[in-house]
């Protein structure tokens, strides 16, 4: 049987804010967590990048040095 006394209902009211607050800490650090994590794949991917521009002068450079070098080869080993 329902207790609808005002010390029943305010206890009632007590009792599910307490489980609101609850539910809303633990909703909190998933959400934390999840930030977290896209922070970090953030972070990943500019550095990732970061990394790709710098590298991409020297892989250019290297490429062109192996077409020079296999051109001379080329005409060296053949005439």
């Amino acid at each position: 049987m329902a207790d609808h006394t005002s010390e029943g209902l305010v206890y009632n009211i007590e009792e599910d804010h307490e489980e609101l607050q609850f539910i809303h800490e633990v909703f909190a650090g998933v959400l934390g967590g999840i930030i977290e994590q896209v922070q970090e794949v953030y972070v990943r991917s500019e550095i990732a990048r970061g990394l790709t521009l710098v590298a991409t002068p020297c892989w250019d450079h290297l490429e062109a040095r192996q077409a020079i070098e296999d051109e001379h080869n080329y005409w060296f080993n053949n005439y």
